[in-house]
């Protein structure tokens, strides 16, 4: 008789351990425990047991706060995104209107790296910019931090 091949596999596990369950039963001995990793812990283990461990942990850091003393976003840098391509062909005279540069198309969106002229404030161009008409905004280029160093 031949068994279906979803029903053979569990039913040959199930036959196995039954057997080795019962050669252990039959000579008397005990299965010996699989060895456990270091860091696991036995149980019966008291709270007073595992308190070293416990002070040896490092500590969680919340790495979501901007680290102080370093940038949250490139000096002198705009990310502009235009509503659509049409709008985009215009940037030319939006972006000569403030004397910004463009530096790059970023991708394949509509969505332009521009630099901004020496000595002009960040905040006062990007909410110009973002006035204008066709511009979907226009934000400081951010700095990503994924650890701190």
């Amino acid at each position: 008789m031949r068994y279906p091949n979803r029903l053979s596999t569990p039913l040959f596990f199930f036959l196995g351990s039954l057997l080795a369950v019962q050669a252990c039963a039959s000579s008397g001995s005990k299965p010996k425990p699989a060895p456990s990793p270091s860091n696991s812990v036995a149980l019966g283990t008291s709270h007073d047991d595992l308190a070293p461990a416990l002070r040896k942990a490092p500590p969680v850091k919340d790495d979501t706060r901007p680290t102080p003393g370093k940038a949250t976003h490139v000096a002198g840098q705009l990310l502009v995104a235009f509503e659509n391509s049409a709008a985009a062909a215009k940037r030319a005279p939006i972006f000569a209107k403030y004397q910004v540069k463009e530096v790059e198309k970023v991708g394949a969106s509509e969505l332009y790296l521009v630099k901004l002229p020496d000595g002009a404030k960040l905040e006062d161009l990007r909410q110009k910019i973002s006035a204008e008409p066709g511009v979907r905004y226009a934000e400081p280029n951010a700095v990503l931090r994924t650890f701190r160093n």
